[in-house]
């Protein structure tokens, strides 16, 4: 039997008006985790309004929008199930997603790989084995080929035009990759060479705009690309000096 002990928190801050201007889309934002607790920022302000603890500390996690309602859930792995908090209130499980033998996984990528912006689609997982190959596992898995990544260092998925599903993209160094038309070439090279050093890319919609950004993590610090040309709009910090192990972009309210 598995057995979670959840605790939603209240912090300091998470009675402030929404600062955000009103998008179409429901915008993604920041959070961390240190132990088994997710700290999440609801308004691009720099600093956590809602803590939600859920799983063992140490347990692998995951964050996407699960069951395709437009808020991003916590999921813990344990070997090859994926338990999902879809009603996010740490209290336990309310789905599953069998990922199949992961043994040889070295890698996860979760997006919505079968809807659009407008029609979204429940998240899946994209399993990465040893040869640079990915298959999705989830609502997708019956009909889903396995994908050949692109050459690269770190992969990560995103919705890169409203249009369409989630597609790769892979990092090295300071430069990224991304495939928009889902047919295993690069179809945009982007670099960072201003940062100087990038240890994540993460992904989300951080303005609304139906189209995945990309949000480049140094440290605790974020830099916000929302037009996908090497530049950054935004910058924010949040977790400094809080133990924070991972970091999670998501549209934590829906909003």
């Amino acid at each position: 039997m598995v057995v979670f002990l959840g605790l939603v928190l209240a912090l300091p801050g998470s009675r402030r008006r929404d600062q955000l201007s009103s998008s179409r889309y429901p915008r993604a934002k920041l959070a961390y985790r240190a132990g088994n607790c997710v700290y999440m920022d609801l308004n691009h302000a720099g600093e956590p309004e809602k803590g939600l603890c859920y799983g063992d500390p140490g347990e692998p996690m995951m964050a996407a929008d699960f069951d395709g309602n437009g808020t991003a859930d916590l999921a813990v792995r344990r070997q090859g199930l994926l338990l999902i908090d879809t009603k996010d209130d740490g209290q336990g499980h309310d789905s599953a997603m069998d990922l199949g033998s992961v043994g040889d996984a070295k890698g996860f990528l979760v997006a919505d790989f079968s809807g659009t912006a407008d029609r979204r689609g429940p998240a899946s997982v994209c399993v990465i084995r040893g040869g640079g190959s990915c298959r999705i596992q989830g609502s997708l898995a019956a009909r889903a080929p396995e994908y050949r990544l692109l050459p690269g260092l770190e992969a990560f998925a995103g919705r890169w035009q409203p249009l369409g599903p989630a597609r790769i993209g892979v990092r090295t160094g300071l430069c990224v990759d991304l495939d928009y038309g889902g047919d295993e070439g690069p179809d945009k090279h982007v670099c960072y060479e201003a940062l100087g050093s990038i240890d994540e890319v993460l992904v989300g919609d951080w303005d609304g705009d139906g189209r995945d950004d990309l949000v480049l993590r140094r440290g605790p610090c974020v830099f916000v690309d929302t037009r996908l040309d090497g530049t950054h709009t935004e910058t924010q910090c949040l977790g400094e000096h809080r133990g924070a192990t991972d970091y999670f972009v998501g549209s934590w309210d829906g909003k």
